[in-house]
């Protein structure tokens, strides 16, 4: 999602009110998740960051602004119990936008991979 205008950018990135970093993040469903970092009753500022982009078009850098929530799957066992949601403003070379990431843990001991041979 970009966001229109400056007004737009302050609902999300507002110093007093801006939405990334409330103690709690709501879903268009109606989900409701908890910050996972700093968890605490006010609102904070979101943690920002510089990445390094490296694509065939060369090595751009872009800052991002995020916070991390998350609440119950309610989903029954083996489930994860946490999901995560990663709110982020990214400012890439003259263009931003908001992106919302969702994801759950994963215990790496659970994955397989399919064997490849590693020659022909």
């Amino acid at each position: 999602m970009t966001p229109a205008s400056q007004e737009e950018w302050g609902f999300w990135l507002d110093p007093a009110q801006g939405l990334i970093g409330w103690p709690q993040f709501q879903t268009k469903d109606g989900k409701t998740y908890g910050r996972v970092w700093a968890p605490s009753a006010g609102r904070i500022e979101p943690r920002q960051q510089t990445e390094t982009v490296q694509d065939v078009n060369g090595t751009t850098n872009r800052t991002v602004m995020a916070m991390l929530y998350g609440g119950p799957t309610r989903a029954a066992p083996p489930a994860p119990d946490t999901e995560y949601i990663l709110v982020s403003a990214i400012n890439d070379g003259g263009q931003a936008w908001v992106e919302i990431h969702a994801g759950i843990d994963i215990n790496p001991a659970a994955l397989t991979l399919p064997s490849v041979p590693l020659s022909s």
